[in-house]
């Protein structure tokens, strides 16, 4: 009710991703209300994420969906497609402690707490 009574101008719903090793934003690229304008707000918001915190990254992470084809059951999309805002999903390593994690062998240790609170802090 209170999204609905201010309005949304962003948002991050944030999960743990089981298989792939790095730190992504999940876009509402196949959301209805996708064009040029959020386009430009979430390219905006990775690379100044990923300028704020070494573990984000922009080259890995889930296929956008197709226009149109958006999955409406997922919270990002649902608020995207609602609010007409940016609204992204953060996925974070869940699986932070396996040795092939290729974003805790580039920066040296695990994803796990403190890298993890970082990445939070950074939003």
């Amino acid at each position: 009710r209170a999204m609905v009574a201010s309005g949304v101008d962003a948002f991050v719903d944030v999960h743990g991703d089981e298989a792939l090793p790095v730190a992504f934003i999940a876009g509402a690229e196949g959301c209805e209300v996708w064009g040029p304008r959020l386009k430009a707000l979430q390219g905006a918001f990775v690379a100044a994420y990923a300028r704020a915190n070494p573990d984000m990254q922009a080259e890995l992470g889930y296929d956008p969906d197709p226009p149109l084809k958006a999955n409406l059951a997922i919270c990002s999309n649902q608020v995207a497609a609602r609010f007409d805002c940016l609204a992204v999903t953060l996925e974070m390593p869940f699986k932070g402690s396996n040795p092939s994690n290729l974003a805790a062998l580039s920066s040296g240790g695990t994803f796990q707490g403190p890298r993890a609170a970082a990445l939070g802090a950074s939003l």
